[in-house]
């Protein structure tokens, strides 16, 4: 596995488009590698029977992408203290979150909030998807906590998850918001 791990590693700083074909089966999958605290995951694609190869991580996240945590909201109402920015909600104070974390999953962006939150931007047309990771953080105990995520577009419902506890994982989002 390890000399494996390492003849695909020079390949993954690398900016080359992937050459898929539509109609094309792809297998997929991702290894992970674990150094005792410093863990490595990488995806890779192949044509099944074929070599398989590294995607380049340009290739994951689009130069593009835009956080919510990053832009200016029009209005915000939060149900304890101030939205925590790239933080959770960790009570009254400004800044007294810890990371952003679901099920022992951390997120560096997003938003930490307490229910019940609306938090509302105007995206004047500049975006094309919104894609979130939503849950209830670490920091509520599994046992305890539970929230309906919206998110509506225009004022109009577009997605509604079902009841979330503090013991589920992430759930994801993608929503296209053209126009």
């Amino acid at each position: 596995m390890i000399d494996n791990w390492t003849s695909h590693s020079s390949t993954t700083n690398h900016g080359a488009a992937i050459p898929l074909v539509a109609g094309q089966k792809y297998d997929i999958k991702m290894e992970f590698f674990d150094r005792s605290g410093s863990a490595t995951a990488k995806p890779l694609w192949n044509v099944p029977g074929q070599t398989a190869v590294v995607i380049p991580q340009s290739q994951l996240f689009p130069p593009s992408t835009t956080f919510l945590s990053d832009l200016t909201w029009t209005s915000v109402v939060n149900g304890d203290g101030p939205v925590g920015r790239d933080r959770s909600n960790g009570g009254s104070a400004d800044g007294d979150g810890h990371a952003l974390t679901i099920n022992g999953v951390k997120f560096a962006k997003g938003l930490g909030v307490r229910a019940a939150s609306d938090i509302r931007y105007n995206l004047a047309g500049h975006y094309d998807v919104f894609t979130a990771s939503i849950g209830i953080d670490d920091e509520i105990s599994s046992s305890q906590g539970s929230a309906v995520f919206q998110v509506r577009l225009d004022g109009v419902k577009a997605y509604q998850s079902e009841t979330l506890h503090g013991y589920n994982s992430a759930r994801f989002v993608r929503l296209i918001v053209t126009g």
